[in-house]
């Protein structure tokens, strides 16, 4: 079955953990990623994407939110992130309407373990990590309590089992590696039924 994997510059690691295994059959595998995806990116062209494609069967794993959640301690009126996670719901309750034999599977925003360096702030452009985790925590919470679609809580997964960094945010390749294996988990196996004419993209988009 494919698996389409949707996200930010974190799901990147997992791509490249994914290229590296030989347990990991990549055809099966596209990704739709954009390193500096928020909301905006992905109501306005990854929807469009995934509404045009023929996906029928597929697994579509979305990993987002953590651009929003930097924002939102930066810009705390224009980011208002429990507004953000609602819409973010709200869009994918959408797409669930419009393609009811694809299994969508949310997965939270993953924890950081140092400060962010993030040149807008106002404190000598770092947001403390216990600030920024506080931001994603309010926003995973958002998503946690919809019941519309497999939420993956890799938050609640990471803190609990204890994981590793190389720069606060980007997982090194034994967490990428029980990542992976607990997303996965969570995947219903449906077997002889594939999607087609996906396109798989690296967007680099710039934030806004």
């Amino acid at each position: 079955m494919a698996k389409i994997w949707l996200g930010d510059f974190r799901l990147k690691q997992l791509q490249h953990y994914h290229s590296r295994v030989a347990d990991v059959s990549i055809a099966e595998y596209s990704y739709l990623i954009n390193d500096y995806a928020s909301f905006y990116w992905f109501k306005d062209e990854a929807v469009t994407l995934i509404s045009q494609l023929g996906l029928s069967g597929s697994d579509v794993i979305i990993s987002l939110g953590f651009n929003d959640c930097v924002y939102s301690c930066t810009w705390p009126t224009a980011f208002n992130i429990t507004t953000i996670a609602n819409n973010y719901v709200k869009i994918i309750n959408e797409l669930i309407g419009q393609q009811s034999s694809v299994n969508f599977y949310v997965c939270s925003v993953a924890p950081v373990d140092a400060d962010y360096p993030f040149a807008p702030y106002e404190n000598g452009g770092i947001i403390p990590v216990k600030k920024l985790n506080a931001a994603i925590e309010k926003f995973n919470k958002v998503l946690e309590q919809a019941d519309t679609f497999t939420y993956v809580n890799t938050y609640k997964y990471l803190t609990s089992t204890g994981f590793d960094t190389r720069d606060g945010t980007r997982f090194t390749f034994d967490i990428c590696s029980s990542l992976n294996n607990y997303i996965t988990g969570h995947i219903k196996t449906q077997a002889g039924v594939s999607a087609a004419g996906f396109i798989t993209r690296d967007t680099m988009d710039k934030a806004p």
